[in-house]
């Protein structure tokens, strides 16, 4: 997609909530019985079409508790693990810690850590832990690179050479045995995408906390059922592997747009590329824990989501 592709954001964003306005103010503005009528039908039909989504989920965990063998260390691809880390110096050494730990062949293997400019210690602690971990590969830019996220991922292609690419954020967790259990789903199902799915690590923080639990577990049961349904799903950012080949082939990440993740869904449902829903393993994070880091992220996913609309 062009650069231009996503100019004129907010005002597109604001338009299309305008217009989702005037199609909920006109009814009352007007006094057309008829129009009682349709909106009846209309939920209707959405609250079959939601029933008929959250059904498919009793096909997944039959699924889930008939899969197939554990895929052998030999059958294994080579995999790049890619984390952007811009000021994560409270969550980093965790999670190299973790990702070194984790059950998989260190042959095929690769973690590669992006420092996108960070100006606290994050540089320092991933100084320490080349030291410590001699296959870690730390890839630094500078503050003003641009692109974001989506710019830092596309910089450190250039250095990667696995088959397959796992996309984290710094604050992710995952269980000793995902990597396995990921490519043994994506032998079952020929996927060339998977998103893993969502869950918060810090759900007894706080009411907000505990509501967006709910949410990433309720925004998986719905992905599965339109993957089910109408074979569209989208990826999610952190916890979502990715064929290299079928990435570039899409045109990488889009350093033009908010949500990436959002656009390169698109861009694989556009290509006829399978995206897979993984429930289990899942990938963890933390939360957001107050309101105001709550609206930011939403306005964020919202210009994201409206910006693909257009």
């Amino acid at each position: 997609m062009s650069k231009g592709f996503y100019k004129n954001r907010r005002l597109k964003s604001f338009i299309f909530l305008s217009a989702c306005f005037l199609v909920a103010f006109i009814p009352h503005a007007y006094n057309i019985a008829s129009f009682f009528y349709l909106i009846l039908t209309l939920s209707f039909v959405i609250v079959l079409y939601g029933l008929l989504v959250i059904s498919r989920n009793f096909k997944r965990n039959k699924v889930s508790n008939t899969l197939g063998s554990k895929i052998s260390n030999k059958e294994l691809p080579v995999l790049d693990i890619l984390v952007a880390a811009r000021d994560e110096e409270n969550v980093i050494a965790r999670l190299v810690e973790r990702l070194f730990n984790l059950d998989y062949p260190t042959n095929k293997l690769n973690i590669y850590i992006i420092d996108d400019g960070s100006s606290d210690k994050t540089p320092l602690i991933l100084d320490r832990l080349t030291r410590q971990y001699e296959k870690l590969k730390v890839i630094s830019r500078s503050p003003n690179a641009g692109g974001g996220k989506s710019g830092a991922l596309n910089y450190a292609l250039k250095f990667t050479h696995g088959e397959w690419l796992l996309v984290l954020d710094a604050d992710a967790q995952l269980k000793q045995d995902s990597l396995v259990r990921i490519f043994s789903f994506v032998e079952e199902g020929d996927w060339s995408a998977v998103q893993l799915r969502k869950s918060v690590t810090n759900v007894s923080k706080n009411f907000l906390t505990s509501c967006q639990s709910m949410e990433m577990a309720m925004d998986a049961i719905f992905q599965y059922g339109r993957l089910s349904v109408a074979g569209v799903s989208e990826l999610r950012g952190n916890g979502q592997l990715i064929k290299k080949d079928t990435l570039l082939a899409c045109g990488s990440f889009n350093e033009d747009t908010v949500t990436d993740d959002l656009d390169l869904s698109l861009r694989l449902l556009i290509s006829k590329s399978r995206i897979g829903i993984l429930w289990d393993p899942p990938v963890m994070e933390e939360a957001v824990e107050n309101l105001n880091a709550l609206l930011a992220q939403r306005q964020r996913w919202a210009e994201g989501g409206f910006a693909k609309i257009f």
